[in-house]
């Protein structure tokens, strides 16, 4: 229960904050050898979503809340049409 509310908030709340405002891509670019690589949020939160598992600490209710916030903000990552373009010739 406590991941299901965390995931609707912190989708809300990105949405809201990434999404909705302006519908332009994100802005984190990697530039490698004459590629840009597009690092999403997505990722980087099923990084921390993993390492939470490795280290969980807290209560029961607290890490599965936490779990929530973090998949609901990757969720959001997917309203983008290029949610999975991570590779893309550098303007």
């Amino acid at each position: 229960m406590y991941a299901i509310l965390g995931f609707f908030l912190a989708f809300t709340l990105s949405t809201l904050i990434n999404y909705l405002p302006k519908k332009t891509d994100q802005k984190l670019i990697l530039h490698l050898d004459g590629n840009c690589y597009h690092i999403h949020h997505w990722i980087i939160v099923a990084i921390l979503v993993f390492l939470a598992f490795v280290v969980k600490y807290s209560s029961d209710n607290v890490f599965y809340t936490i779990i929530g916030i973090l998949a609901g903000f990757a969720a959001e990552d997917f309203l983008f049409r290029n949610v999975f373009s991570i590779r893309t010739p550098c303007p």
